[in-house]
């Protein structure tokens, strides 16, 4: 089943081989990936980016990454998506987009458009992690109706710096 979500400016559609170069080119750009992990090999990278193609449905507990196009020009601006977590009704997600697109709208307006299809698909929970420094993916997180739900002092090691890992969470709201 091949995924597809469209917002007002933005095509979500899940990633495949031809979005291997433009895959490659935002995980390895230092901008997109201080806060989140040190660099990666090219052994890395390809791991990363085959494990992201394969098909997925909600039994999987690999991501569902969902490449990001400009729908006026079909212009590659980042991935974004979700993956299981252990508990069967909760997904975790996350983002990156190329440099030249933050600060204009994009990973929060496609971040909601995954949450509505996270929550379409039966999902009751969402969560995100960032690290402390990444100010611009906690605003777009908390623009998106995430709340912070706790915080690890020493949650992510880059390089040789420990990042305080935030956590947030969404939940689906219901009306009784």
């Amino acid at each position: 089943m091949a995924h597809e979500l469209k917002t007002e400016r933005l095509i979500l559609s899940q990633l495949t081989r031809k979005d291997c170069a433009d895959f490659q080119r935002l995980i390895t750009n230092d901008d997109v990936t201080r806060y989140c992990f040190d660099p990666l090999s090219a052994a890395e990278v390809e791991s990363s980016f085959e494990s992201r193609i394969k098909d997925w449905d909600t039994k999987q507990s690999h991501w569902l990454a969902l490449a990001v196009y400009l729908k006026e020009t079909n212009e590659f601006l980042g991935v974004t998506g979700f993956r299981n977590t252990s508990n069967q009704k909760q997904v975790e997600v996350g983002f990156m987009f190329l440099p030249k697109f933050h600060g204009r709208g994009f990973a929060t307006e496609s971040l909601k458009a995954v949450l509505d299809y996270a929550l379409f698909l039966g999902y009751e929970t969402v969560v995100a992690n960032v690290t402390e420094p990444n100010v611009e993916s906690t605003k777009v997180l908390e623009k998106c109706a995430f709340r912070q739900s706790g915080s690890d002092a020493e949650g992510v090691v880059i390089g040789t710096v420990a990042y305080t890992k935030v956590s947030y969470l969404f939940r689906k709201c219901t009306i009784t």
